[in-house]
């Protein structure tokens, strides 16, 4: 009967492991346009715009990801990996369509970013997909 609870949970973790995996296959079968429009509402929080010096890759992926690393203690690292060339793929087309600013790094700390009164305007009206010039779909 001990072993039980810990085969238990054994099970309810690979079903979060799972359920992050499906939600990494979603975000990364998505074209650049579709994720930025999943990406820029992340910059656009009141939390993020507080942030001086603008959010960060691991931020955003957390955010994506909606908190499934830190609430399920799902091992993240392979995750943020996955979506590290479609995220930051988004982010291009966010920066080109002038809705978000890139910070650049300095020192060891990686680049983040910033959103702009284009972006701010975008996620208010719900364009998005319209300032990016192309179908999300």
């Amino acid at each position: 009967m001990p072993f039980r609870r810990s085969d238990e949970k054994r099970q309810e973790q690979r079903a979060r492991e799972a359920e992050a995996q499906a939600e990494v296959d979603r975000l990364t079968a998505l074209r650049p346009e579709a994720l930025a429009v999943e990406v820029l509402p992340i910059i656009a929080t009141e939390a993020a715009k507080s942030e001086f010096s603008g959010v960060g890759f691991d931020a955003i992926c957390k955010e994506l990801l909606g908190g499934l690393g830190a609430s399920f203690r799902v091992n993240t690292f392979g995750l943020k990996l996955a979506l590290k060339v479609p995220v930051l793929g988004a982010l291009q087309r966010l920066e080109h369509a002038n809705l978000v600013l890139q910070i650049p790094s300095r020192g060891e700390r990686p680049a983040r970013w910033r959103i702009t009164a284009d972006g701010e305007q975008a996620v208010e009206a719900g364009n998005i997909p319209d300032k990016l010039g192309q179908s999300t779909s």
